[in-house]
């Protein structure tokens, strides 16, 4: 930390200098503008008015890349923020050349603009407006919950079909997904570079909500999963109804979470997590019961349970962290 002087300028203003490394880092020079927020702890934010660039170009290497491994490469590039990225090889294979464009489905804003034989070329068209967190986070929530609701319906009324569409869905929460993350890298790096609409005090909280939010889907794709292993499997009605009470239950608190967390309201939350206790002594009659079943029908079954409970502790986070945020809120 570097200690200054306040100067007295004139009869009523104080100035501080401002230091030259930092300036020059972001390209400020004379006649510059800087603003100046107060934040809630009587510290003062200087951040400069004109917009820091982002990376240009990033360039990997994918000669002995394939299959998941090039895809977390193209994932890790993504969120970096590079606005151009190049995949470069000696000479890029076929499967190579699936991975990548399966990856630019999944990466909103990335489009293939330029190929060869041994290089491809990638290109953000996402516009900073639309890198809006709480958007993305709110079309997460709402994918989510018809996953969870329809993973529950597939058992009920033994729907394959059904339980692939899950499946296929989940693809669409990791894109919104991959672009939080990438909105949060970006905030952390330069918060003043892009209008957000969330401040970088809350990145934290949206960040564990987003996380949150993605292992819920993956629970719900969990239990579709298990409806396809159970493949028409008996299951006693005794057993479905008691789970489509449970589901139920996960789904009500997921969603009074959800509406704690655009509220701020920390008696919802409370209420969110409150809802834990129903749904415990109706899981645990649910184990019960399957222990008397046989060993391919108890399970999967076993499996659609625990993950209809992650699904409410993971609800129980965001809950939390919309307690977080609300005691904050009051207290500015």
């Amino acid at each position: 930390m570097e200690i200054r002087k306040i100067q007295l300028t004139g009869k009523s203003s104080y100035t501080v200098s401002l230091p030259k490394a930092w300036a020059t880092h972001l390209g400020l020079k004379e006649k510059s503008q800087v603003g100046l927020s107060a934040l809630p702890d009587g510290s003062l934010r200087i951040t400069p008015r004109e917009q820091v660039k982002p990376q240009e170009r990033g360039i990997v290497s994918i000669d002995d890349l394939f299959d998941d491994a090039l895809a977390r490469q193209m994932i890790a590039i993504y969120i970096a923020g590079y606005k151009t990225f190049e995949l470069r090889a000696q000479k890029i294979r076929s499967d190579q050349r699936k991975t990548i464009r399966d990856m630019s489905y999944r990466l909103i804003g990335m489009e293939l603009v330029e190929e060869t034989a041994n290089s491809v070329v990638i290109q953000d068209f996402l516009s900073p407006n639309e890198l809006q967190v709480k958007k993305s986070i709110r079309r997460m929530h709402l994918i989510i919950e018809s996953m969870h609701a329809d993973a529950t319906k597939s058992l009920l009324k033994n729907d394959i079909d059904l339980a692939n569409d899950v499946i296929l869905r989940d693809r669409d929460v990791d894109r919104h997904y991959l672009l939080v993350l990438k909105r949060l890298q970006a905030m952390m790096k330069t918060p003043f570079a892009e209008a957000s609409d969330i401040g970088a005090n809350e990145s934290l909280e949206y960040y564990l909500t987003a996380v949150s939010l993605e292992r819920i889907a993956d629970h719900a794709t969990k239990i579709a999963r298990c409806v396809l292993t159970l493949a028409g499997g008996s299951v006693p009605n005794e057993i479905l109804d008691s789970i489509s009470e449970a589901s139920t239950l996960s789904n009500d608190i997921m969603q009074l979470a959800m509406d704690a967390l655009s509220k701020l309201d920390a008696k919802l939350a409370e209420k969110a997590i409150g809802t834990k206790s129903r749904q415990l002594s109706v899981l645990k009659s649910v184990e019960e019961k399957v222990l008397d079943l046989d060993a391919h029908v108890a399970l999967p079954l076993y499996c659609v349970t625990n993950s209809i409970d992650r699904v409410a502790d993971y609800s129980i986070n965001i809950a939390e962290v919309a307690i977080n945020l609300a005691v904050v809120k009051s207290n500015q």
